[in-house]
């Protein structure tokens, strides 16, 4: 189970308890995925909308699979790209804790990117938790870059388009009004 960003969201700072349903809800994303030879690097975008009158924090966890063929990966950064700001995070056993912040009507983009080790040649992707949310995302896309000599070998979700360039080929899976039942799984192995 790889991630799924955001999606298990924790008790809003700032927020009381009794102003449920929380004002932000996760719109969209759009995550790249660059496969190497043992590894894959990935840059996740991901935006949320403030509907309310007031400024919301919002403390958002981040998990990982933590297994042997998916270890822990490298953070790269956790930035608001709408600020232009890095956002200080803390580093749990299998999981990242940050905190967002959202102007009164508002949207703010969030970019995460690390490096996960993929000894398996595997990645899996969570978007189930999803349903945390308790609303389906308006478009999710999911792009995934291998290079020439490595072939996708398993995809649990069938592309939307693909491309073969001469230094890489490219698969896009796009949804709209995304609600997923299953999670992002793809392996590769070397192109014959």
């Amino acid at each position: 189970m790889f991630l799924h960003a955001f999606l298990a969201c924790l008790l809003s700072a700032g927020v009381s308890v009794q102003e449920s349903p929380s004002p932000v809800s996760f719109d969209r994303e759009r995550i790249v995925f660059h496969v190497r030879a043992d590894s894959c690097i990935v840059d996740a975008s991901y935006w949320f909308v403030n509907t309310s009158g007031k400024h919301v924090r919002q403390n958002l966890l981040y998990p990982f699979p933590i297994r042997p063929d998916l270890p822990y990966p490298t953070i790269e950064q956790i930035v608001d790209v709408s600020k232009r700001a890095q956002i200080p995070f803390s580093r749990l056993e299998s999981a990242l804790l940050f905190q967002i912040s959202i102007p009164p009507h508002a949207e703010t983009e969030i970019n995460v990117a690390f490096r996960q080790p993929t000894p398996s040649r595997e990645m899996e992707y969570i978007l189930t938790s999803t349903q945390a949310w308790k609303r389906p995302l308006r478009s999710a896309e999911f792009v995934i870059i291998t290079p020439r000599f490595r072939t996708l070998s398993r995809c649990t979700y069938d592309p939307t388009e693909t491309a073969h360039g001469p230094e890489a080929d490219t698969v896009i899976i796009r949804h709209t009004e995304f609600f997923p039942t299953k999670n992002l799984l793809f392996s590769w192995r070397r192109a014959k």
